[in-house]
């Protein structure tokens, strides 16, 4: 039976609920039914920790009906069964895809690819968990939307053309946002270490859901596909390294917004770099260390000043960023900070300077650093 769908709109707020003595957690859905966390890997691929359930009487729980099981977060893991050796990625939905060789896992997932595949128990792969999807020839996978709820993933929403407005003049609700809405400009700056070069890039408004291309030339204003490029897939991803240049050459950069079609626009500024000379550029650098549930982090920065401090964050993503993502405030005179408590699991961290600003929050994000908790 397909789930109860609300309008977004007026749709209350979900919780995580729990009861008094008993471990199990739920996802109480904008539906009002209870969806059932198969296991902690499943509820740790949305939640980095427990410090948001909240506890309700049995009787409370009682009268919420048990409307399915949460299946992982979209592009969070790779899985598979103990029964079958197949991989496969998660898509929207509970969908899973077949990665059709190891030399497609390693191109999208690179050399520890294996690393992030979980087994999936034979009672959940089935539908109507998990359904299985058309197979990944190639490294063409959707992008998923920055924010992306447990009800989003469980289709809870009535489409936008569906729900009934009395303020307008029709039955038609106004039309949503153009999911393939460009942004206003993407900043681009480069930096050289040895023989790599280092990108960072700041994207203001619209949205990158198609992820990036970066392109490079030895003449100015590289295009895609004409130049050479390499496809970013992750739609927040706002770094990249480009290795083993020639010594004294001169290349440009530029990066770009995909589309749906596989076309390339709202480029960016043209960034002239030499091979070989490095320059004085803005940077931090994060390092951490593990000692027992608390993950040790410290920093150096190089050629800015931080006047507001820093923010930082945390997720179980790799590259978490301030506002998306759990941050912590840290005055400017700080170098390191002991984030306490964790849960087992692991965890990724980056820093980024915090500018005072209403509109560019926070610049310059360091390396991201990966810590495990046991």
């Amino acid at each position: 039976m397909a789930a109860t769908q609300v309008d977004r709109a007026t749709a209350p707020a979900a919780e995580l609920v729990k009861m008094p003595g008993n471990d199990a957690v739920y996802y109480k859905a904008v539906n009002g039914q209870r969806y059932v966390f198969p296991n902690e890997k499943t509820y740790k691929t949305w939640y980095a920790d427990f410090s948001g359930v909240k506890t309700i009487t049995a009787e409370e729980m009682y009268a919420l009906p048990i409307g399915g099981n949460v299946t992982y977060k979209p592009n969070s893991r790779l899985v598979k069964i103990t029964t079958d050796p197949k991989v496969y990625w998660v898509a929207k939905n509970g969908v899973l895809r077949w990665l059709s060789s190891e030399a497609l896992a390693k191109e999208m997932f690179g050399g520890n690819w294996a690393a992030l595949v979980d087994d999936l128990s034979d009672a959940f792969f089935a539908p109507p968990t998990y359904t299985i999807g058309e197979p990944l020839i190639e490294n063409n996978r959707p992008a998923i939307e920055v924010i992306w709820t447990i009800d989003d993933n469980l289709d809870l929403f009535l489409p936008v053309s569906t729900v009934d407005n009395n303020k307008n003049s029709g039955s038609v609700a106004p039309t949503p946002v153009d999911a393939t809405e460009q942004p206003t400009s993407i900043n681009l700056t480069g930096w050289v270490v040895n023989q790599n070069v280092n990108l960072s890039w700041l994207v203001t408004g619209g949205n990158t859901k198609y992820g990036f291309a970066m392109v490079k030339s030895t003449n100015e204003n590289p295009t895609y596909p004409t130049d050479s490029y390499v496809k970013i897939a992750y739609a927040d991803t706002t770094t990249h390294t480009w290795e083993n240049f020639d010594n004294n050459t001169a290349w440009h950069f530029r990066i770009c917004r995909l589309n749906s079609d596989n076309t390339c626009t709202t480029y960016s500024d043209d960034v002239a770099l030499k091979i070989g000379v490095s320059e004085k550029v803005e940077s931090i650098v994060l390092t951490g260390a593990v000692a027992g549930t608390t993950a040790k982090l410290s920093w150096k920065t190089a050629w800015l000043s931080p006047n507001y401090g820093f923010y930082l964050a945390r997720s179980i993503n790799e590259n978490p960023r301030y506002y998306h993502d759990m941050n912590i405030w840290i005055s400017k005179d700080r170098e390191s900070y002991d984030w306490t408590g964790l849960s087992t699991g692991t965890y990724h961290f980056r820093l980024c300077r915090y500018t005072g600003s209403t509109s560019n929050l926070c610049e310059y994000y360091s390396n991201d650093v990966q810590l495990t908790i046991n």
